[in-house]
């Protein structure tokens, strides 16, 4: 945010949580904003499951694509699933996870449905008319994900990059960065491809 803010853009902050993006798409669609750097579309992730406590709106990453403004995507939290714990299943017993807080339990995503949602979020961008770039972070997709952390699961994080890059139109640049999703590298990388695709 700082980043950005010092090279001239004024920045809106939404939480995805699922009622941030949600807002966040609303907004869109009243043509309030000039460009969309999305880092967190794991609401997409938990609409595959019964009960995902972030499960996104019908238009998650749809609206900025049909207005034709820039957009910069990253899949940050789609490396877990978080479900009510209601909704909790024996498979889940074999999973990675974590707890952030007494309420929610995080399961690490698995290979097919991160090419499952690598599908949906690739027709999702396809069916859009303005500039995109989407950055992979190599070292890990969310706080817990990365090596030494409890979500590490690189096979995984390869398996949707590879899925996302086969049905992904040509246009859409799918760049991968050596770095944490986390680390400054990173922000720097996201602010270049803003402005690549803001110049478009």
């Amino acid at each position: 945010k700082h980043l950005l803010e010092e090279n001239g853009y004024q920045v809106t902050v939404f939480m995805a949580t699922g009622i941030g993006d949600t807002a966040m798409e609303e907004l869109i669609a009243e043509r309030l904003f000039d460009a969309v750097i999305d880092m967190s579309p794991g609401g997409i992730i938990d609409s595959l499951i019964e009960g995902g406590t972030r499960t996104a709106c019908p238009t998650r990453l749809e609206t900025a694509g049909l207005i034709g403004i820039p957009q910069v995507i990253v899949p940050g939290g789609l490396d877990f699933i978080s479900p009510l714990r209601s909704k909790y299943t024996p498979e889940y017993d074999t999973r990675k996870s974590f707890r952030p807080d007494k309420l929610r339990r995080l399961l690490r995503s698995n290979i097919d449905e991160l090419r499952q949602v690598a599908g949906i979020i690739a027709r999702k961008l396809n069916a859009g008319h303005g500039p995109v770039k989407f950055l992979i972070p190599l070292n890990g997709w969310s706080r817990i994900d990365g090596p030494g952390r409890p979500m590490y699961d690189p096979a995984a994080n390869s398996a949707f990059v590879e899925e996302l890059r086969k049905q992904l139109k040509k246009d859409i640049e799918v760049r991968e960065v050596d770095a944490w999703i986390e680390d400054p590298i990173f922000a720097s990388a996201l602010i270049e491809a803003l402005d690549e695709v803001m110049k478009k």
